[in-house]
């Protein structure tokens, strides 16, 4: 007999907290590569941490999107 896997309330607040961490640490790293490099190569301002998060969630909402990925993953092969 096959056993249900219930998804626990101490899982989901661990899943939102280490979600919540990266994109935490993905705006900082946007913000020290872009202070770092733009302003000395194309004499761009620096930016702050809010800007970089800002700037993370354009590049994901024009670039990549959310979802993960198409859900149709035929490879046609010769």
């Amino acid at each position: 007999m096959k056993t249900k896997k219930f998804i626990t309330p101490v899982k989901v607040v661990g899943f939102v907290t280490v979600a919540l961490g990266l994109i935490a640490v993905f705006g900082l790293v946007i913000q020290l590569l872009w202070n770092g490099i733009m302003p000395g190569v194309f004499g761009l301002r620096e930016i702050s941490y809010l800007q970089a998060f800002g700037l993370l969630l354009l590049c994901r909402i024009l670039l990549g999107g959310f979802g993960s990925g198409s859900k149709n993953n035929k490879h046609i092969s010769a």
